[in-house]
């Protein structure tokens, strides 16, 4: 059976961050430091004033303040 090429998936910074929080609290190791960067990850990712929506609305997802 021959497998399946799939292109490379292309993540864009907010949901890099995005799934490095959630794999953090699913693993229970979230601290101060992660928000931290979390918010840090966030104002570089402000090239456009939808990519700061982005990272704040998954931030309110996952329970995280700004």
């Amino acid at each position: 059976m021959a497998a399946i090429a799939t292109p490379p998936v292309r993540l864009t910074l907010a949901d890099r961050v995005a799934l490095r929080i959630a794999v953090a609290l699913e693993v229970g190791v979230i601290e101060r430091i992660e928000r931290r960067r979390f918010r840090n990850d966030c104002r570089r990712a402000d090239v456009a004033e939808t990519a700061w929506d982005q990272c704040a609305m998954r931030a309110h997802l996952l329970g995280i303040r700004r």
